[in-house]
C-alpha cells in the first residue's frame, strides 16, 4: 500500500483516496467515449442514407428511360407494320383495279345494239370506222381491199355458247360503212335472242385466227 505523505489520512486509513480511481471522471469519460461512438454510427447511417437516395433517383430515371425507349421503339414498329400493311393494301388494290381494266379491255371492238342492228332485212352489225380500221381491217385476209370487193368470210368462237360461227367483213364503199353481214341475223340476233339495247363485244384472237364473240350486258 502507497501512502502520500502530504495526506494525514494516509495513516490511518487503508486505502489512499489519492491512489483511489476517480469515479465521476471514469464516468465522464465512459459517456464522452459512447458519445463519439454514437456519433459515429449516426453519421455513417446518414452517409449510408445520403448515398442511398442518389442511387434510388439514378435507377428510378433508368427504368423511366428505358420504358420510354421501349415505347419509342413500340411505336415506331407500329407505324412500320401500319405503314407496310397500308402498302400492301394499296398494292392489293392496284392489282384488283388492274385485274378488272383487263377483262374491260379484252373487247376491243364494243356497242350498244341498235334498232337497225337487229333487224331482220338488214341483218348486218354496223360497226365504227375507227374501231374497224384499227382491229378488223389489219387481220382480216386480204385487208380492205378484199373487203370492198366481195368481202372477207370471218370466223367467230361465241364464248358464252362455246360455239363456232362465220360472218362476212364487208366494206360499203357507197355508204363508207362497216360491218358484218350474212348470218349475223340468224346466227346471233336471233339464237342470242339480242334486242335493242344489249351490248356485244368483239375482240381479234390472234392464236385461233378467229373473233371472239361476247354479250356483255343485256
Amino acid at each position: 500500500m502507497f501512502h502520500c505523505n502530504s495526506c494525514s489520512s494516509c495513516l490511518t486509513d487503508d486505502v489512499c483516496h489519492l491512489s483511489t480511481p476517480n469515479t465521476s471522471f471514469l464516468q465522464g469519460q465512459e459517456e464522452e467515449t459512447q458519445q463519439q461512438t454514437k456519433n459515429v454510427v449516426v453519421g455513417t447511417n446518414w452517409d449510408v442514407c445520403d448515398y442511398d437516395i442518389p442511387l434510388n433517383k439514378r435507377k428510378i430515371e433508368k427504368e423511366k428511360k428505358d420504358k420510354d425507349q421501349y415505347g419509342k421503339e413500340k411505336s415506331q414498329l407500329h407505324n412500320v407494320s401500319s405503314s407496310t400493311s397500308h402498302d400492301d393494301t394499296k398494292i392489293a388494290n392496284k392489282q384488283e383495279t388492274k385485274k378488272t381494266c383487263n377483262v374491260d379491255d379484252e373487247w376491243e371492238i364494243k356497242k350498244v345494239l341498235e334498232k337497225s342492228d337487229v333487224c331482220r332485212t338488214l341483218s348486218r352489225l354496223m360497226l365504227k370506222k375507227e374501231l374497224t380500221q384499227e382491229f378488223v381491217i389489219p387481220v382480216v385476209l386480204g385487208g380492205a381491199k378484199a373487203a370492198k370487193h366481195k368481202g372477207v368470210e370471218v370466223k367467230v368462237w361465241d364464248v358464252d355458247t362455246k360455239s363456232l360461227h362465220s360472218l362476212v367483213f364487208k366494206i360499203w364503199t357507197s355508204a363508207q360503212s362497216y360491218v358484218f353481214n350474212k348470218r349475223w341475223f340468224k346466227d346471233f340476233v336471233l339464237r342470242r335472242e339480242l334486242k335493242k339495247g344489249d351490248q356485244i363485244g368483239l375482240h381479234w384472237d390472234r392464236d385461233n385466227g378467229r373473233f371472239n364473240f361476247s354479250v356483255i350486258a343485256l
